[in-house]
Parts: structure tokens; C-alpha cells; sequence
């Protein structure tokens, strides 16, 4: 799930740090045919990248399932490369907005409506991209019904094979729209208040006002994020009896509050999950797919359901909240640093800023997810299964429920890479819960670690937007001057 989030917020920022001014390459003549031709390479790119992805989960599935899990992340790599040749190279956003100088489509006037639409071939490829991925499901699904062995060891149940529309549907609902819609929802509020022309000039004058509204934002979309999956994800809450009270009292124990426990209707399909959402007791929610339920016992159940309240014991929620403000933080400053070197700079190397704080953006993003992120959650995972060992004092349960868990979603036990980055691989935590003894010292070398990283992160922050802010107050009289002189140009 993190991995397309990461994809689809790289999408963006490939997208939105396109400067539409520059002129297009010389190879792409500024008349009506060659805009034509850029549109139609870039409708066979998209339509190549979905080809190569049929053609290479096809081979890996029939070759070994833990082929696919390695080529995985470099088949979804490959659709960032696509998009950004439609951007940088056949310039799609050109095409769009109809920029002076350039005979084009024309067809986006309205900063979000332009926006979206340079988004949109992103957006329906990456819906695209999800059919190659049917045929995994299909294979899962094989194995488990004929006895075959797709991983290390088989338990549990077959869960099913849905079918092509459901299999979309659900992809959507679950990974697409979970990471577009806060995306939108920030490009969307964002582009509002820079179309209210009195907060848009304040805005230019104070620039770090855009930092503190997106920080605003953020907030807002942990807190009510959690009501909003309730709906997009159709759960319902889970029924009354033995199964609700014994999970009520691991709460009761760990002295946590969970608002509701609901139960995700996934359908057919090799999906065994749970998870945590909400990071205050009035929107915390613990989510179990229905397949869980069916393929589990109650102690396995409750076993993953003391993982899940370990999340929130160690409030590792709130501790990624910090960090992902942290980070746009540092985004956010360094920036600010990087516009103002460039305005140093010989015109000619100026013209090409746009592309310095994409290649810098895109740095920075995957340092943050791939590095940063991926530590914190790693140890986030081993901390909470620490904790269900122990407060269910049924190590046993859990690391039954794991590989049940791994084999029902078609996960090897022993995994690396990119399909690692978030979860440590199931044989290492098997392996860490089986090492009671250390426990204790485990997890104080944890939280240790995990507050060296914040304090750290936190210090540059605010380093950063305070020596920013100060910046920008200093020169503001310069820019109220430039935008007075531009209104009055108008």
C-alpha cells in the first residue's frame, strides 16, 4: 500500500513542478501536427508500459511468485518514467493549458482544472496498471485451491477469485483513492485560496503562509481521514459476542481506547488484513478485512488485534504525523534556499529552476519514504508484535496468525527489497517473537533510536522554517513593491 502512495506522490510532483513557460524541445516544432504526434506518443506509452506489465508479471508469476515480489517495485518505477517522458519530453502540460507561443490542445484554463487534467494520464494509467496484477490474485488463488505450495508454508483456507471488475473496483477503492484523494484535496484547497486574490497577493508577499496552511491541511486530513475510510473502504461494525468482548478487554488491559472495531467486506480475494486508523481515541477505528475473520481463530484474531493497539500504545501514529510535518518542513525551507541561489545565478541557468526543484523534490521524497520511513516503520512493526507477545502471553498465536496471514495474501516468509521496506520480512519477525528475552532491552533501543531520528528531524525543521520565515519577512517590502507594480501593469 505505501509503495503507491509513494508512487502516486512522486506523479505529483513530476506533474505540478513542470514549469509551463519553457519552451518545447527542438524535435517538437510549435505547429498543430507535432502537438498532434505528442499526443499520440504519449498515448502509446501508456498503452507500451501496460503491455511490458502484462508481459512481465505473466513471466514472473510462472517462473516463482517471489520473482514477482522482487520485480515489482521496478515494473511500478517504470510508470513514473512514462509520465515523466509525457511531461518532460512531449510536454503534456504545454499541450494542455494552451501556453502562449505553442499551438495546442487548449482545452485547460482554470489552475485546477489544468492541473487535474495534466494529472488525468497519470492518474488512468496507474488504474490501467492494476490489470496485470489480476493474474497474481488468479495464481494465489490456483495454488491454495490445489494444494500447490506459492510460498514456504500453506494454512488456512482459499479465499476466492473475484472477478476482473471486481478485482478493479476494489484496487481503486483500496490503494488508488487512498492516495489521490488527500493529494487532491490539497491541490484542490490550495489552488482556492490562491483564486482569492487578497490571500493569494498576501501569500507572495509571505510565502511560508503556504507552509503553515499545508500543515493546517494535514492535520485536518488525520483527523477526519479515519470517518472517511469507514465509507470508502464499506466496512461495518463488528457484531456483538465473545469475539467483541475478548477484544475489548485487550484494550481494557493495554488501556487504550478504540472507538469502534469494523469489519472491511473485500470480497473473494486473497486479502488477510488488519490495521489501525485514527490517532485520537474519539477516531480511532481497528479495521479487520472479513477474510481475516473467516480464516482466523479468536486467539490469532486477537493476537493481530494486540499488534494493532500496540500501534497505539506507542503512539507510532502520532510519531509519523511529526515526522511527515517535519519533513514538509525541511521541503519546505530548503526550497526557499534553493529559489534563492537560483536567482543568483547567470539568467540562462535561472530559466531552468523548474527542474532543479524537481530533481532536488524528488531526492528529498524518496530519502524521506525509502530511508527515513522505512527505518521508523520497520521497527513501528517489530515494537507492536513485542507488545501482542506479551500482553496476550500467547506468542504462539501470533506467529500462527503471521503465517497464515502470509500465505492467504500469497506473501513468501522470507522477503527483502522493496517489499520489505515497511515489514520486516515474516521469518524475522517470527524470529524476533520467539527471542523473548529481548524484549525489554529490544524495545528501549527502539524508542532511543526512534526519538534520536525525531529530535533530529524536528531541530532541522524548525531551523530551517524559522531561518526561512526571517527571510522572507526581510524581503517582503521588495515583493509587495513587485506585486503593486504588476497590478498596476494589469
Amino acid at each position: 500500500m505505501i509503495v503507491q502512495i509513494i508512487l502516486i506522490t512522486l506523479g505529483f510532483v513530476v506533474a505540478l513542478s513542470y514549469p509551463i513557460g519553457i519552451e518545447p524541445l527542438r524535435f517538437l516544432p510549435t505547429n498543430l501536427s507535432n502537438a498532434l504526434i505528442s499526443a499520440s506518443a504519449i498515448l502509446l506509452l501508456s498503452i507500451g508500459y501496460i503491455l511490458l506489465g502484462v508481459w512481465l508479471v505473466r513471466r514472473q508469476i510462472r517462473n516463482n511468485l517471489n520473482h514477482y515480489y522482487r520485480q515489482l517495485f521496478n515494473y511500478r518505477l517504470l510508470l513514473l518514467a512514462v509520465y515523466f517522458a509525457q511531461i518532460y519530453i512531449f510536454h503534456l502540460p504545454i499541450l494542455i493549458s494552451g501556453a502562449p507561443g505553442f499551438i495546442s490542445l487548449g482545452i485547460g484554463q482554470i489552475p485546477f482544472v489544468t492541473n487535474f487534467l495534466i494529472l488525468t494520464p497519470f492518474l488512468l494509467t496507474l488504474v490501467l496498471s492494476y490489470i496485470p496484477f489480476y493474474w497474481i490474485e488468479k495464481f494465489i488463488y490456483k495454488a491454495q485451491s490445489s494444494g500447490a505450495r506459492p510460498n514456504d508454508q500453506m494454512v488456512g483456507q482459499a479465499t476466492g477469485s473475484p472477478s476482473l471488475a471486481n478485482f478493479l473496483a476494489f484496487q481503486i477503492r483500496t490503494y488508488f483513492m487512498l492516495g489521490i484523494l488527500p493529494l487532491l484535496f490539497f491541490l484542490f484547497a490550495l489552488e482556492t485560496i490562491h483564486a482569492i486574490q487578497p490571500l493569494h497577493n498576501v501569500i507572495l508577499i509571505y510565502p511560508f503562509i503556504e507552509w503553515l496552511i499545508s500543515i493546517l491541511l494535514l492535520l485536518a486530513m488525520y483527523i477526519f481521514a479515519p470517518f472517511a475510510l469507514k465509507y470508502l473502504w464499506v466496512t461495518k461494525p463488528l457484531p456483538e459476542g465473545s469475539l467483541r468482548i475478548f477484544l475489548k478487554s485487550i484494550a481494557f488491559r493495554a488501556n487504550i481506547k478504540i472507538r469502534d472495531f469494523l469489519i472491511w467486506e473485500v470480497g473473494r480475494r486473497p486479502f488477510v488484513n488488519a490495521l489501525l486508523i485514527g490517532i485520537f481515541p474519539f477516531n480511532r477505528f481497528v479495521i479487520f478485512t472479513d477474510s481475516i475473520i473467516k480464516n482466523l481463530s479468536d486467539d490469532e484474531i486477537a493476537a493481530v488485534f494486540a499488534h494493532e493497539v500496540g500501534h497505539a500504545k506507542f503512539n507510532h501514529l502520532l510519531l509519523l504525523l511529526l515526522f511527515t510535518m517535519a519533513y514538509l518542513s525541511i521541503l519546505f525551507s530548503l526550497s526557499g534556499v534553493i529559489d534563492r541561489a537560483l536567482g543568483n545565478l547567470p539568467e540562462w541557468l535561472g530559466q531552468a529552476g523548474g527542474i532543479w526543484n524537481l530533481g532536488f523534490s524528488l531526492t528529498l521524497i524518496m530519502v524521506f519514504w525509502l530511508v527515513l520511513f522505512g527505518q521508523l516503520s520497520r521497527r513501528f512493526e517489530l515494537q507492536a508484535d513485542w507488545f501482542a507477545a506479551q500482553i496476550t502471553a500467547d506468542p504462539d498465536s501470533f506467529t500462527r496468525a503471521l503465517t497464515k496471514i502470509a500465505y492467504l495474501n500469497g506473501i513468501p516468509l522470507r522477503t527483502s527489497g522493496m517489499s520489505a521496506l515497511t515489514h520486516p520480512s515474516i521469518d524475522k519477525r517470527i524470529t524476533s517473537i520467539g527471542n523473548r528475552d529481548a524484549f525489554a532491552s529490544a524495545q528501549t533501543r527502539t524508542m532511543k533510536k526512534v526519538i534520536a531520528i525525531l529530535t533530529v528531524s524536528i531541530c532541522l525543521a524548525l531551523t530551517g522554517v524559522g531561518y526561512t520565515i526571517i527571510q522572507e519577512i526581510k524581503s517582503a517590502p521588495q515583493r509587495q513593491v513587485r506585486i503593486q507594480a504588476w497590478n498596476q501593469a494589469e
